[in-house]
């Protein structure tokens, strides 16, 4: 065997290995989110990465007038984002239903958390507009 037919099985091999893993990993589910909440404090809007307090539970460290309602969304989150660490799925009791990806996403924010179909009109005014998600 020369070199360059052992580089050719290397690359193959490799090929085969990459398409079996890019194949396996497209059979797990994805969860997709929509923020939407307008934070308390000034009127920009949910802008991105504004959901991280809540995600990580860390309201209290913020210095915005966070209300009752806040805790609640971010503890939601929060169960959420254990079950899927722990799962790779983030349902669990106390939460709504978060079915996996296609074309509707878990909407968090404004309204108790539910599955949706974002308005991509609304995303792409938003973005336009340079405001907060909330706002349009």
């Amino acid at each position: 065997m020369t070199i360059e037919d052992a580089i050719s099985l290397i690359r193959a091999k490799y090929e085969e290995n990459m398409t079996k893993k890019w194949i396996s990993s497209r059979e797990k589910p994805s969860y997709t989110w929509y923020f939407d909440r307008m934070l308390p404090g000034d009127d920009c809007g949910a802008w991105h990465s504004s959901d991280l307090w809540y995600w990580f539970g860390t309201l209290e460290n913020g210095w915005r007038p966070f209300e009752e309602k806040d805790l609640e969304l971010s503890q939601q989150m929060v169960r959420y984002l254990c079950n899927f660490a722990k799962k790779g799925n983030p349902n669990g009791p106390g939460n709504p239903e978060w079915v996996a990806c296609g074309d509707r996403a878990m909407v968090m924010g404004e309204k108790k958390a539910h599955m949706a179909k974002p308005s991509t009109l609304k995303q792409v005014i938003t973005m336009l507009k340079g405001k907060g998600a909330g706002e349009v």
